[in-house]
Protein backbone atom coordinates (compact mmCIF):
# COMPACT_ATOMS: atom_id res chain seq x y z
CA UNK A 1 0.00 0.00 0.00
CA UNK A 2 1.02 3.61 -0.37
CA UNK A 3 1.60 5.64 2.21
CA UNK A 4 -1.11 7.80 1.33
CA UNK A 5 -3.24 4.57 1.89
CA UNK A 6 -1.83 3.38 4.90
CA UNK A 7 -2.75 6.94 6.51
CA UNK A 8 -6.24 6.27 5.50
CA UNK A 9 -6.30 3.16 7.16
CA UNK A 10 -4.60 4.42 10.52
CA UNK A 11 -7.54 6.76 10.26
CA UNK A 12 -10.60 4.51 9.13
CA UNK A 13 -9.17 2.08 11.89
CA UNK A 14 -9.65 4.66 14.27
CA UNK A 15 -13.14 5.15 13.66
CA UNK A 16 -13.80 1.46 13.42
CA UNK A 17 -12.17 0.93 16.99
CA UNK A 18 -14.97 3.16 17.52
CA UNK A 19 -17.76 2.46 15.79
CA UNK A 20 -17.31 -0.22 12.91
CA UNK A 21 -20.97 0.65 10.93
CA UNK A 22 -19.48 4.51 10.98
CA UNK A 23 -21.14 6.18 7.98
CA UNK A 24 -17.70 6.83 6.30
CA UNK A 25 -16.67 2.80 6.23
CA UNK A 26 -19.86 2.02 4.33
CA UNK A 27 -19.35 -1.45 6.28
CA UNK A 28 -21.86 -4.00 4.78
CA UNK A 29 -21.75 -8.45 4.75
CA UNK A 30 -19.82 -9.80 1.91
CA UNK A 31 -22.56 -11.92 0.14
CA UNK A 32 -21.80 -15.39 0.14
CA UNK A 33 -19.17 -15.48 3.45
CA UNK A 34 -21.29 -16.02 6.46
CA UNK A 35 -20.01 -13.72 9.52
CA UNK A 36 -17.38 -11.86 7.33
CA UNK A 37 -17.76 -8.16 6.52
CA UNK A 38 -16.07 -5.48 4.54
CA UNK A 39 -15.48 -1.68 5.48
CA UNK A 40 -14.11 0.88 3.30
CA UNK A 41 -10.53 2.39 4.01
CA UNK A 42 -11.12 4.69 0.74
CA UNK A 43 -12.34 4.09 -2.30
CA UNK A 44 -9.75 0.82 -3.81
CA UNK A 45 -8.74 -0.17 -0.24
CA UNK A 46 -10.91 -2.58 1.74
CA UNK A 47 -10.89 -4.39 5.19
CA UNK A 48 -12.88 -7.49 5.98
CA UNK A 49 -13.70 -8.22 9.53
CA UNK A 50 -15.74 -10.63 11.33
CA UNK A 51 -16.94 -10.18 15.16
CA UNK A 52 -15.37 -11.92 17.79
CA UNK A 53 -16.81 -14.68 20.01
CA UNK A 54 -16.68 -11.91 23.04
CA UNK A 55 -18.71 -8.43 23.25
CA UNK A 56 -16.53 -5.92 21.17
CA UNK A 57 -13.93 -8.55 19.97
CA UNK A 58 -13.53 -7.87 16.33
CA UNK A 59 -11.40 -10.52 13.83
CA UNK A 60 -9.50 -8.24 11.40
CA UNK A 61 -8.68 -10.43 8.36
CA UNK A 62 -7.49 -8.62 5.18
CA UNK A 63 -6.71 -5.16 4.42
CA UNK A 64 -5.72 -4.49 0.83
CA UNK A 65 -7.03 -3.45 -2.98
CA UNK A 66 -11.05 -4.24 -3.27
CA UNK A 67 -10.79 -7.08 -5.66
CA UNK A 68 -7.66 -8.99 -4.07
CA UNK A 69 -9.07 -8.59 -0.62
CA UNK A 70 -12.90 -9.23 -1.63
CA UNK A 71 -11.48 -12.06 -3.12
CA UNK A 72 -10.55 -14.41 -0.23
CA UNK A 73 -11.84 -12.34 2.53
Amino acid sequence: MSAADKEAAREKLALFRNDPFHPSLRTKRIQGVPGMWESSINLDIRLTWRRGDEDGVFELSNIGKHDRTLKSP
